[in-house]
């Protein structure tokens, strides 16, 4: 059968036919310009076709509910920038949609999100740009800049498969080390995304506010190329000023800059709760990274293989807290997590394996920075526990010959006045390093870390206040190379004595070291000498026996004077 249907002022030609299979093909033609002229086919089970059918009985229907289909070879721009801005439901099919360049610093699909929108995308739609490169972000989502619009929970949205082809994306003016690595098609741009969501604005009193309140972004592949030294565009994945948001099960290639990054704000005042989880980074400059003071975030369960730095918490406008970095596996990554002027942190659980990562040819080592598997730089109350490698590449380690330790603990990476401080690193295990780590904060914590192999077990100290309980690589029993220091304690409740006897030990006080037995002092020591001031007083000898005295104790007699039993 076949018949039109009318839209407003548009037409569309709907042709449905029975195929040999059971199943009904429709193939739909929207009139009109360029992008219009071409018929696209999409096969539908008849249970699926009564769906789109029931659909067509509402008003008013865009035509693109019913098209769903991309124009192959012609610029996609305007179509998906008027589709994505309509909000709603929207399913984007197999097919190839190009964003085109459009001269520097300019073009992209640039929506601006009213209400909440889910986009959901066929595992063959593809996203990319032709020749000479667009120069911008792909697709970018934003709020209105004043809030205009917007209802007064916040909006949700959400992003679910395709793959964004960037490879000849211009590369952005902002990536990290582009002296030492310029970009193979530089741009003019500031950004140059695969995806951009930025959620918050500011209201009429200049206050800033989350527009978004949810985000998701799962099962897509970002994908700049084989290496980032060669890759197109700068990041893969951008979400700044939501207030809350879930990556996950995306795939990350070769991003020149970082395969997701994360951000509160610009101004660094909301955006936050981020999770980021299950997914692959493989040979991107970094892997994830949060800024500008995002408030909270889990960075968990993900791969990445052959980054410079898997997952970084930079110091941009403001310090990025309350986070944890845990049960990540790195790769011949250089450095597998890094906190930089980051506030109460986790690092727990992650693995390193065979660490150093490589230029595009494959074998010369990237020389911009010392390998880590864990480095705090500038961070403050930060815990770094169970921590594991298993080593480090050769080939990496005999570029370094002189660093190459696994753990380290230093200044922030833009200001050396900046310490790091009450940090802890405990329980952290590190194979065929050079050394175990380098301290340079101020009271650190260094509990039972362990080097197998390597010639410096230890923690290098280099700054103040530290506290360390080294483990022996020969005996696996714990040194400790600073006292053990406990509550002074007193003679009825001591601070160093038998179990279920906590009046028979030792205790202290100010110039005062004591010995009690059942909460008597027997014997002190203080800055004016020794006293006894539990001795008992007798005779002589015979009565000091009968009361219980053994040869070679001490009494006094009555004019004071001590003896020792004979």
């Amino acid at each position: 059968m076949s018949g039109s249907l009318a839209f407003g002022t548009k037409g569309i030609d709907v042709a449905i036919a029975e195929t040999p299979a059971g199943q009904r093909a429709m193939s739909a033609l929207q009139p009109g310009t360029a992008p219009s002229t071409a018929v696209m086919h999409q096969s539908f089970t008849g249970a699926l076709l009564r769906t789109v059918g029931g659909k067509l009985t509402e008003a008013p229907i865009s035509p693109f509910d019913i098209l769903k289909t991309p124009f192959d070879g012609t610029d996609c721009t305007a179509w998906l920038t008027t589709l994505l801005s309509r909000g709603g439901d929207i399913w984007l099919p197999d097919g190839d949609y190009l964003i085109a360049s459009a001269g520097p610093d300019s073009g992209g699909v640039n929506v601006v999100l009213t209400k909440s929108t889910r986009i959901r995308c066929g595992s063959g739609a593809r996203f990319f740009t032709n020749a000479p490169g667009l120069d911008n972000d792909m697709i970018r989502f934003t709020v209105p800049p004043n809030g205009a619009g917007l209802p007064a929970k916040g909006i949700d949205f959400s992003w679910t498969g395709g793959v964004f082809d960037q490879a000849q994306q211009k590369g952005s003016t902002s990536m990290p080390f582009m002296a030492e690595f310029p970009s193979p098609n530089p741009g003019a741009s500031s950004t140059c995304d695969g995806l951009s969501i930025r959620g918050d604005f500011k209201d009429l009193n200049g206050a800033t506010w989350a527009g978004i309140r949810r985000c998701i972004v799962k099962d897509v592949v970002f994908d700049a190329g084989a290496h980032w030294q060669s890759a197109g565009g700068d990041g893969g994945l951008f979400i700044g000023g939501v207030r809350k948001a879930r990556v996950e099960g995306n795939t990350f290639k070769g991003c020149r800059d970082v395969g997701f990054y994360a951000s509160a704000s610009d101004d660094g005042v909301v955006g936050g709760n981020y999770v980021v989880r299950n997914n692959d980074f493989l040979h991107c400059f970094h892997g994830a990274a949060m800024k500008r003071g995002v408030l909270g975030f889990n960075i968990s369960d993900n791969y990445g293989e052959g980054c410079v730095r898997m997952v970084t918490i930079d110091y941009i406008v403001a310090s990025a807290y309350g986070g944890s970095v845990r049960n990540n596996t790195g790769k011949k990554c250089h450095v597998l997590a890094r906190v930089d002027q980051g506030r109460n942190i986790t690092v727990q659980d992650n693995l390193s394996i065979e660490a150093g990562a490589f230029l595009a040819d494959g074998a010369t080592p990237v020389a911009v920075m010392s390998p880590y598997i864990v480095v705090l730089q500038g961070a403050q109350d930060c815990i770094v526990v169970h921590n594991n490698s298993t080593g480090i590449h050769p080939t990496v380690a005999a570029n370094y010959p002189t660093s190459g330790y696994a753990y380290a603990v230093s200044n922030a990476q833009d200001d050396a006045t900046i310490k790091s401080q009450n940090n802890r690193l405990i329980n952290n295990r590190a194979t065929g390093w050079r050394g175990l780590g380098v301290d340079q904060g101020i009271n650190t914590t260094m509990v039972d870390n362990e080097l197998i192999g390597g010639t410096v077990p230890q923690f290098l100290l280099g700054g103040s206040g530290q506290y360390e309980v080294r483990v022996n690589q020969a005996t696996r029993r714990r040194d400790y190379s600073h006292g053990i220091n406990l509550a002074d304690g007193s003679p009825t409740n001591v601070a160093l004595g038998r179990r279920g006897n906590d009046n028979h030990g030792i205790y202290w006080g100010t110039n005062l070291i004591g010995f009690a037995i059942a909460g008597t002092a027997q014997f002190i020591v203080d800055n004016r000498g020794v006293r006894l001031p539990g001795i008992a007083t007798y005779p002589d000898d015979a009565a000091a026996q009968a009361g219980g005295l053994v040869p070679g104790n001490l009494y006094k007699t009555g004019d004071g004077t001590l003896h020792v039993v004979g």
